[in-house]
């Protein structure tokens, strides 16, 4: 497929414009095939039904906090048969895994505050 066929195709698929993309093909075309190429091979792989590969997406790209991403990725879910309460509990995991992520990337921080001898008021030295 040429570029225009392949930005019409992710416009059937995303049932919209896909702008990232038409914004991307001006001015690396290249990274559109490979988009393109990469969701065919992730959507194609047989484990996993593509419903709910639309809801990991939903989950991904609420979690690393994509609005446009994320109403995509929702209406594509929802055109697989996902549910409006399917989607907002992909939205409610993003949340959790988004706040759990806090305190592992705090761990040096509280092995610090641990090792730390209180001062008078309780604050670490």
């Amino acid at each position: 497929m040429n570029l225009e066929q392949v930005l019409q195709k992710m416009q059937e698929k995303l049932g919209g414009d896909p702008y990232p993309m038409r914004l991307l093909s001006q001015l690396v075309p290249q990274g559109v095939m490979d988009q393109a190429r990469s969701s065919q091979f992730v959507e194609t792989l047989p484990a996993i039904p593509i419903k709910y590969k639309m809801l990991m997406y939903v989950t991904a790209a609420a979690a690393l906090g994509s609005e446009y991403c994320t109403k995509v990725y929702a209406q594509r879910a929802m055109r697989e048969g996902a549910t409006v309460q399917e989607i907002m509990e992909a939205v409610l995991i993003a949340r959790f895994v988004s706040a759990s992520t806090v305190f592992a990337t705090a761990i040096p921080t509280m092995e610090m505050l641990l090792n730390s001898t209180p001062k008078e008021g309780g604050d670490v030295k």
